[in-house]
């Protein structure tokens, strides 16, 4: 999978609908957008650090959750959610290694970010979803073969 783009899929926890988007590398991290786009959410993901940002930024009433799964357990296992989640477009919301877990996430292996709305806590619409390895800066970010 191309970091430039990225399918979406429902996971496990969902049976959404979603699309195909676009992900935007950023200063050797990751934008996963909503799929309503990046002016409504969106979460960054940066492995140094291992620091995840999820961003509401258009006041809807709104919020913006990142769903985190390790994939390269088997089965998948569900890491954490992060919200920003008061639907006022002007916030974000950041958590990182040194949060101990289970923010720490393990190093090289594949997360599924999954990016979505909420309204009053509850998943609303399709999610964005795209695959991740949690490589710092000297390693590989594809995760072909990880289901």
């Amino acid at each position: 999978m191309s970091p430039a783009q990225a399918e979406t899929s429902a996971p496990a926890e969902t049976a959404a609908r979603s699309a195909l988007v676009s992900v935007t590398p950023n200063a050797a991290g990751i934008r996963v957008c909503v799929p309503a786009g990046c002016g409504v959410g969106y979460a960054d993901f940066y492995p140094d650090g291992d620091r995840m940002t999820v961003c509401d930024v258009y006041a809807n009433d709104l919020g913006v959750r990142v769903s985190v799964w390790n994939q390269t357990k088997d089965p998948d296992v569900h890491e954490y959610y992060l919200s920003d989640g008061n639907g006022s477009g002007n916030s974000c919301n950041s958590k990182d290694a040194s949060d101990g877990q289970p923010w720490n996430m393990a190093e090289k292996h594949c997360f599924s970010l999954g990016v979505y709305q909420t309204l009053d806590g509850s998943q609303i619409g399709p999610r964005t979803v795209v695959q991740v390895r949690n490589y710092n800066v000297d390693g590989p970010v594809d995760c072909s073969g990880v289901d």
